[in-house]
Order: structure tokens, then sequence, then C-alpha cells
């Protein structure tokens, strides 16, 4: 098993490690938040690249879970991966939950940021770039800051 270990060789933790494949191109973002539900899963969302002659998802879902083991080992446990509808063919480079997590932002090459909710259905779509969106971020009052590679910040405030 795996475990952290911290100075003069003390173990910190011991862990297990998972890997989930998710596709054939590279997972350029990814955000978690806790699930609504009484599971104490974490909801994790991740942009994908691609190209417009992609047929793999540019967005997806899926949940994990940790819990203890009797002699302290951290095991984490994943579920399926949920394709997200209505996303991007040319990659999602950027995604992020607002701080409630009932949203989620996603920023694409394709210079729009597309709004889900948490569970992925699809909202709509923002257009105010020239280039791909690089950075999104949401403050704790739910205005939403997108960067973008034509050198622009743009503020939008969803009122969702």
């Amino acid at each position: 098993s795996n475990f952290l270990q911290g100075t003069k060789g003390k173990i910190i933790r011991r862990m297990s490690c998972r890997s989930l494949k998710v596709g054939k191109d590279a997972v350029l973002s990814i955000d978690q938040v806790l699930s609504c539900a009484k599971d104490s899963a974490i909801v994790c969302i991740a942009g994908i690249a691609g190209d417009e002659n992609t047929s793999e998802p540019t967005l997806i879902r899926f949940k994990y879970s940790v819990s203890e083991t009797k002699d302290g080992e951290q095991k984490l446990y994943l579920s399926k991966v949920f394709p997200v509808a209505s996303s991007s063919k040319r990659g999602i480079s950027f995604v992020r939950f607002r701080s409630d997590g009932r949203l989620v932002a996603g920023g694409g090459w394709d210079n729009g940021i597309r709004i889900y909710t948490r569970n992925g259905k699809y909202l709509g779509i923002l257009h105010n770039h020239e280039d791909s969106i690089s950075s999104l971020d949401w403050d704790s009052n739910g205005l939403l800051a997108a960067g973008s590679s034509d050198g622009r910040i743009s503020l939008y405030k969803l009122s969702l």
C-alpha cells in the first residue's frame, strides 16, 4: 500500500491510490464538491482535451468516496464515469463548481463558457471572448470570473 512519509521517516497516513481511465485525451482540469446525498461521496467534474473530430466526451462527471479500514488505511471507491451532454468538441480547458456546489462552469477552446447543474444538465453558454478560456473561478456571492487567452477577464452574475 502507499503512504505519505513525513519528517524523520514517520508514516503520517496510509492510503490507497486508484486511477480512473476516462478516455484517450488529456485531462486538463478537475474540480470537486461534496455530494448532496447522504452517502458522503465527492462529486467530480473534469475537462478533457479534444478536437473537432473526437468522439470522446470533453466533460465528464463521476463520484468517489473514502473509507478507513481497521488498520487505518484509507480506501478509495470510484463510481462510473458519466459523459456530460452539450460539451464542446474542441476541449474543456477549465472547470469550476460554484461555491454552493449547485452549478458548474466549463470553459473551452471554442471561446465559450458552458453552465451546467451539479448533475450535468446543460443550462446554456456564455460568449464574450475571442480566444480559449484559460481560467474560471466563482466568488462566494456567485460572481463568475473568466480569464481568456485573448488577454481579457470577464465577470458574470448568474442568478440561478
